[in-house]
């Protein structure tokens, strides 16, 4: 709210078949990372959808808005904090620990990540 972002989401009861801790680390570097990105010369957005897959696949997906010309950098953080910027290799490992699957789109006026767990 403090940042003046629109948030939207649907609603799904379920949760990942992966240890919880596990999850929120995931989860929490992404929404973390949308926010800290977010961006637009008119309204900022953050969407999320969440659900499952056609097999059955716990699956969430982040969107938020960038300015068109916005460089994403996924290696390293714009902040200068101790102990800051691991969150996308911290997502990466723990996704690749169970077995999911991880993307990254960056369209004109948005980036997304797509997380899809057990």
């Amino acid at each position: 709210k403090e940042k003046n972002i629109h948030f939207t989401s649907n609603y799904y009861k379920g949760m990942p078949n992966i240890d919880k801790l596990d999850f929120y680390t995931i989860f929490g570097n992404a929404l973390e990372n949308a926010i800290e990105h977010c961006q637009s010369d008119n309204i900022k957005n953050i969407s999320l959808d969440v659900g499952k897959t056609i097999d059955e696949r716990y699956y969430f997906k982040i969107k938020n808005s960038i300015l068109v010309n916005q460089k994403v950098e996924l290696t390293q953080s714009s902040k200068n904090e101790v102990g800051h910027g691991y969150g996308v290799s911290s997502i990466m490992n723990l996704v690749e620990k169970h077995d999911g699957y991880v993307d990254f789109i960056k369209k004109d006026k948005s980036f997304s990540i797509v997380v899809i767990l057990p």
